[in-house]
């Protein structure tokens, strides 16, 4: 077990009188009685007594003096050694500071204990539990420094041992077998004292080891106990120097690597004081003439009023004083935002400053806020509901003048659920937040439709993630109200049925005549007539039912389409063959070029289009005219026009005659039968050939209906010119 460290103190001093004067009192004592039973043994005449008795006091007063005289001597020249001593550690470590005192210091005493080892260390690591040696000497020359563990040493006791000293005379490295380095040593005696800083919190340790065991303990006892509190004063003023120096070492890098432009200036003069490189780079000024400068330089003339206002109310610490106006060597004013600290700089009231140069962004926002602010005017020409809206927050932030007229202008800063829809307190079910952004960045737009809940319309809405002005990605949606839509949908379901029930007509006509020839005898001019009428309702009926089914067939996209390279002008023929006959008062032309490229398309459903171009074009010619039908080669398309010289469109429904079961509503159309249904089967089917459809008219003066259809792939590559190596 290890042994309970001898703690010295301070009173052997105060002994060293109390020994003398027992010395003097015993040795006295025994000579006064001792001598005055030998005299009473030896003689009995009481006047040689009296002689012999002076004669003694003379003897001792003689042997006492010259007692007191060495016992007297000795103690004040070991008190004038010890003086030496002290003035010699004092006169080698009192003008030292830093590393050169803690080596002087240790050397000193190593040399006035005549001991071993003398160290200094302070305490580092992880909760204070390791020691780094500061300055070592042993074996009479100074020593490198070096780490160790506190644990299973004498220094771990001396570091809890409340700044007393602690002494192992003897047996130091038996007492502590898990400090190997004692044993490798030869440690015998060990001394240590706490080194405390003025709070009383143990920064190191002063230490003495010796390989004998240890001798002149009280000397040592001095040597701490004066030198202990020195020692620790300077081993805190080290910590505070290092301290500052890791804080200074720590700004400089800051100051001197921040990307940003960063000086000091004086309070008082505003001169520049220091500078660092990125100023020097984006101002253009070298370090030199920035240091020869002041903060009034570098501000254009009309801010120096607001500058020296703001010096004027400097507050203490961190600060902002927002955006700056500077100007760079080459004249350029730029735009900065500015923070600020307060501090002191060689002496001087200073502020430290750093310039972050924002021109681009404060012109881009400006440029996004007169963008947004044109943006938003269109927008509140429109007859749609314009919003935008926080993708994390909800929270409304634009919303246009026709939104605001629906859902009233108290939307600010609100939900967007609570103003859009009624008695919604929470994000929408449907809200499409999460199918706007991935990874941080926007995704295509989300089209859906809904039913709003606060004014019970139909919506197509277009969702979009965009940046907003101060650059986070919020939720833009535009709302356009399709409940006419919805609604001539809905009519055109009708419609099917009400189509579907005009098919009873021709079939109760070819009914009615069928059974009246089975159950009568007819005559033949009569069957003719009959028959005749039977098939004109059977060509209507199937007419019907084959637009509508093809209609539908496409829609579905369950139609079969058989592409192959298509000479236009033979299907052209073919179906102008069909109605060559049909009419008296029609005259059909063909107008199409020579070497005409092929199409890429399906013969038998352009056929279909074209019938259906050419009927539409006789059957709106009530008082007949020419129907010409031609083709052109025009880029890589091949544009077919059928033109009449009917009655033609009005040009508000010229966008309209292609949507199903549409008419235009006038009188001489009503008169002239169909269902509606054969443009939009011509603009389907042109559709799924790549191509478009449309159409040309004056009311009085005609129409003329376009096909486009693209050139096949080879007679693409054909017709292009063959380059030369």
């Amino acid at each position: 077990m290890k042994k309970r460290p001898r703690v010295l103190n301070n009173n052997y001093g105060s002994l060293i009188p109390l020994k003398i004067a027992l010395i003097y009192a015993a040795v006295a004592g025994l000579w006064i009685l001792l001598s005055d039973e030998l005299l009473h043994l030896l003689f009995k005449n009481p006047t040689t007594i009296t002689r012999i008795s002076i004669a003694k006091g003379w003897l001792f007063t003689v042997v006492t003096a010259n007692l007191l005289y060495f016992l007297v001597y000795r103690y004040v020249k070991a008190l004038q050694r010890k003086d030496d001593n002290l003035f010699e550690v004092v006169q080698g470590v009192s003008a030292t500071t830093g590393k050169a005192f803690f080596q002087s210091l240790v050397r000193k005493l190593a040399e006035l204990l005549r001991v071993d080892y003398v160290l200094v260390g302070e305490l580092t690591g992880e909760g204070l539990a390791r020691v780094r040696t500061i300055a070592v000497f042993g074996k009479g020359n100074p020593m490198e420094n070096f780490e160790y563990d506190l644990a299973g040493t004498p220094c771990a006791d001396v570091t809890q041992g409340e700044g007393r000293i602690c002494c192992y005379p003897a047996g130091a490295a038996r007492q502590f077998p898990q400090d190997h380095l004692l044993a490798a040593m030869g440690i015998e005696s060990y001394v240590g004292v706490p080194l405390c800083d003025s709070e009383g919190h143990v920064l190191g340790i002063m230490a003495i080891l010796g390989c004998q065991p240890l001798e002149g303990k009280d000397e040592a006892e001095a040597m701490f106990r004066i030198f202990a509190v020195r020692a620790a004063a300077e081993l805190e003023r080290k910590k505070r120097v290092d301290d500052l120096r890791a804080a200074e070492e720590r700004y400089r890098l800051l100051f001197e690597s921040n990307p940003h432009p960063m000086w000091v200036y004086d309070l008082e003069t505003l001169a520049f004081l220091a500078i660092n490189d990125a100023a020097v780079s984006h101002y253009g000024y070298s370090r030199e003439e920035f240091l020869a400068m002041t903060i009034r330089d570098i501000r254009p003339p009309e801010d120096l009023p607001r500058l020296l206002d703001s010096i004027a109310q400097v507050p203490p610490g961190l600060g902002q004083s927002g955006y700056w106006r500077h100007r760079k060597k080459d004249g350029t004013v730029i735009d900065v935002e500015i923070t600020t600290h307060t501090l002191t700089f060689d002496g001087k009231a200073a502020k430290l400053v750093l310039a972050n140069d924002v021109t681009e962004r404060r012109r881009a926002e400006t440029a996004m806020l007169t963008q947004f602010s044109q943006i938003s005017t269109i927008f509140d020409s429109l007859n749609a509901i314009v919003y935008v809206a926080g993708l994390e927050d909800y929270r409304l932030l634009y919303m246009n003048n026709y939104a605001a007229t629906l859902f009233g202008g108290d939307w600010r800063e609100r939900p967007c659920y609570e103003v859009l829809q009624e008695g919604q307190t929470r994000p929408c079910d449907f809200c499409t937040n999460d199918r706007l952004v991935k990874d941080g960045e926007p995704l295509p737009p989300c089209v859906w439709e809904f039913q709003n809940t606060r004014t019970g319309r139909w919506y197509q809405c277009t969702d979009k993630a965009i940046r907003w002005i101060d650059g986070r990605l919020v939720r833009m949606e535009i709302a356009v109200d399709i409940t006419e839509h919805k609604d001539l949908e809905r009519l055109k379901d009708e419609m099917v049925s009400a189509v579907s029930h005009e098919m009873r007509t021709p079939l109760t006509a070819m009914l009615g005549f069928t059974e009246f020839m089975l159950e009568n005898e007819v005559p033949r001019e009569e069957q003719q007539t009959y028959l005749g009428t039977m098939q004109r309702e059977t060509l209507r009926l199937n007419e019907l039912i084959g637009n509508f089914l093809d209609l539908q067939r496409l829609n579905a996209r369950r139609q079969s389409f058989v592409f192959a390279p298509l000479a236009m002008e033979d299907v052209i023929g073919e179906a102008v063959a069909l109605f060559q006959t049909a009419s008296e008062k029609h005259h059909l032309v063909i107008d199409c070029p020579t070497g005409l490229p092929k199409v890429h398309g399906d013969g038998a459903q352009l056929y279909h289009v074209l019938t259906n171009l050419i009927s539409n074009a006789i059957k709106y010619s009530p008082y007949g005219g020419t129907v010409t039908i031609g083709a052109r080669h025009e880029e890589e398309m091949v544009i077919v026009r059928v033109r009449d010289e009917g009655i033609g469109i009005p040009t508000e429904e010229l966008e309209r005659v292609f949507e199903r079961f549409y008419r235009v509503d006038n009188t001489d159309r009503r008169t002239i039968g169909g269902t509606g249904l054969g443009l939009s089967l011509v603009r389907e089917i042109i559709h799924a050939h790549q191509g478009r459809a449309w159409v040309e008219s004056k009311p009085g003066k005609g129409s003329s209906f376009y096909i486009a259809l693209p050139v096949a792939a080879k007679e693409t590559a054909e017709s292009a010119p063959s380059s030369t190596a």
